[in-house]
């Protein structure tokens, strides 16, 4: 079995990646071998030579721990994954309508009401801003849904929403701008 995962963002990825490791770790009582892969994040072309490396090596099945990665990376990646005939599932995101078995993810709409719920009991009649990494992607999507529900219960008000691509250097004139 094939683990794919990027080398960024460690609060978010590190438990699941653990937990995986975790996971493929013991099935190896059952002669289930596990083939590693971390990639640079936002690296397409490593990406794809990731998966079409595990391809070669004919693994049986693929975990994916994506990244935000453009529509065409991704296609490019399902056809080496259905030209190999490689069953995969997702790993802390979803593609609806992709061509993965299943996802398994957090429910980032409840992931942004609680946040919104917390701001609110932290910082009443203030206003406050949603960073996010990028609109277009359903995890972050999602948060900012769920943010914005909360707020018709809540004494805050939302001074906006920023996209920071997951990249720090990039939020700090986003944040400014808001």
């Amino acid at each position: 079995i094939g683990f794919v995962y990027p080398d960024i963002w460690p609060s978010h990825t590190e438990l699941l990646i653990h937990s995986a490791r975790e996971s493929l770790e013991r099935l190896r009582d059952h002669r289930v071998h596990s083939l590693l892969r971390p990639f640079p994040a936002r690296d397409d072309n490593a990406f794809i030579s990731t998966i079409q490396d595990l391809a070669d090596q004919k693994v049986s099945g693929l975990i994916l721990c994506l990244f935000d990665y453009n529509p065409e990376c991704l296609h490019a990646a399902w056809q080496i994954l259905e030209k190999s005939k490689i069953p995969h599932i997702l790993l802390g995101s979803d593609i609806p309508g992709g061509p993965q078995i299943c996802s398994v993810c957090h429910d980032c709409c409840r992931c942004g009401r609680m946040a919104a719920e917390t701001l609110g009991w932290m910082t009443p009649d203030s206003s406050v801003a949603v960073f996010i990494g990028r609109h277009g992607f359903l995890d972050h999507d999602l948060k900012v849904e769920g943010f914005q529900s909360w707020l018709n219960q809540s004494r805050i008000k939302l001074a906006g929403i920023g996209e920071t691509y997951d990249d720090p250097a990039k939020g700090y004139p986003v944040a400014h701008e808001i």
